[in-house]
């Protein structure tokens, strides 16, 4: 049995002699706390694999995400560090309100922690005052690492998998560091390994102003379109009240002039297909513009929200102006997830020439038929006040809901193997003392100050005689 103090023990001199705490309560050691965790992670999982849900869908309106045989493909990296990536990305396809609630919640839980731990201690001072600071700082910089590390740090990738030979996926809006807002060191290449990671076959180049970082990916394009992801030319310009994607457009074509999109130039060439991006004023798209396809997912925060908020309202434009609805990972360089992807059917692409292809990608996409998006399922933006204040509940559950069987044992595996190793470690950092001396070496000699303190908690001090 071993003894434990209690903070109602007073502050006062007590006998530690042979027989040491004689005055002390004996209580039985507390419940383990990391244990009861686990086995409430452990219960949310089993609970999650009973109610699944698919851990990718179709865009509303649009055929089911079957047909053409889509999957995820988790690489064994993901796999072995599944609850790391798990939560990166899905914090990654989270909106921007979405990342304020949970900010909101982890803070709160924090801040009441905190103060109930200030309650129990000791009296005040400015010593305690300035050391609660330092924690809410550490807890500040913690909670933005964490994101730094989902946005800059790589890391293994879910990538969509098509069982179909003629199927494959393409990314109509992504950029370099050519673009004014793109991530620094971000080039072409760095561009492609991003989409190769997740599955793309082709991805449409579409910075902003600027037609380098296109070029650049296609000089090192494959022979083949079947023997690498190729890249493709786009730019993305800009109307008021909207911004676009002009797939298969050259520096020669003059259709960008500093960022403005010239409409005549896209009216006179032929093959070009333009895309309007979001977010964007759907009553303000200037009507001479003659657009082919809008964006039925976009992957930036602002575009997350926007797509899925409004998703009635795209689907109603694209009908009414005989769209075809794609998605774009508007991938500037920060995080690994991919939010969407545009899979088409194109008969004997991977014999073609990155040419041929981003003609038959055009051609494709013209005629308005065969086109679908498949996005990473997550848990929709809350519609009422009650819901936004349950967000992180609603994540974390839809999160575990989409696990697959391989992510959810590695799950328990970390789970439970992180209790084991604090186990051992406290089994470890208490067995010196006991196998040095015995039971009695715990307890100081007599006239001895004994601090006891728990962990970031007040420091008290028991004398014996």
């Amino acid at each position: 049995m071993e003894v434990w103090l209690t903070t109602a023990v007073p502050l006062r001199e007590f006998p530690m002699g042979p027989e040491p705490l004689a005055r002390a309560e004996i209580l039985h050691p507390p419940r383990r706390r990391s244990t009861v965790l686990a086995l409430a992670l452990s219960a949310a999982l089993a609970a999650g694999a009973l109610l699944a849900l698919p851990p990718i869908a179709a865009v509303a309106g649009l055929p089911s995400a079957i047909s053409l045989g889509e999957s995820l493909r988790l690489p064994g990296a993901y796999l072995a560090t599944a609850p790391i990536s798990d939560l990166l990305d899905t914090l990654t396809l989270l909106t921007p309100g979405q990342h304020g609630a949970i900010f909101a919640w982890a803070l709160a839980a924090f801040l009441a922690w905190r103060a109930l731990r200030w309650r129990r201690g000791p009296a005040r001072s400015w010593r305690a005052l300035a050391r609660e600071t330092v924690l809410l700082a550490l807890f500040l910089v913690a909670y933005a690492g964490f994101y730094v590390l989902g946005l800059l740090v790589p890391r293994p990738m879910a990538a969509l998998a098509l069982r179909d030979a003629d199927a494959l996926a393409v990314d109509v809006h992504s950029h370099t560091a050519a673009s004014h807002d793109g991530r620094r060191g971000y080039d072409a290449e760095a561009n492609r390994r991003w989409h190769a990671a997740a599955g793309f076959a082709a991805a449409y180049v579409t910075d902003h102003v600027d037609f380098s970082g296109a070029e650049a990916g296609m000089a090192r394009n494959p022979a083949r379109a079947g023997d690498g992801t190729v890249l493709l030319p786009g730019i993305e310009s800009a109307l008021p009240g909207a911004h676009v994607m002009v797939l298969g457009a050259r520096r020669a074509m003059g259709v960008d002039h500093d960022g403005a999109l010239d409409v005549a130039r896209i009216d006179s060439a032929r093959g070009l297909i333009t895309v309007l991006a979001f977010p964007a004023r759907l009553g303000s798209v200037p009507p001479r513009l003659a657009l082919d396809a809008v964006e039925g997912s976009d992957g930036a925060p602002r575009g997350l929200r926007f797509t899925r908020k409004h998703v009635v309202q795209i689907r109603d434009f694209a009908a009414a102006h005989h769209l075809v609805r794609v998605a774009g990972s508007n991938n500037h360089g920060w995080g690994r997830t991919a939010a969407a992807w545009t899979v088409l059917r194109i008969p004997g692409w991977r014999a073609m020439t990155p040419d041929s292809l981003d003609a038959a990608i055009r051609t494709t996409l013209r005629r308005g038929v065969g086109a679908r998006v498949v996005l990473r399922a997550v848990v929709a933006p809350p519609a009422s006040n009650a819901l936004w204040i349950a967000t992180p509940v609603l994540v974390a559950w839809d999160m575990l809901r989409r696990l697959s069987t391989s992510e959810r044992l590695v799950w328990l595996v970390w789970i439970w193997g992180l209790v084991g190793l604090r186990a051992l470690w406290r089994r470890r950092a208490a067995s010196p003392n006991a196998s040095a001396a015995g039971p009695a070496s715990r307890f100081p000699p007599p006239g001895r100050t004994v601090p006891l303190r728990g962990r970031w908690g007040p420091r008290r001090r028991y004398a014996a005689p």
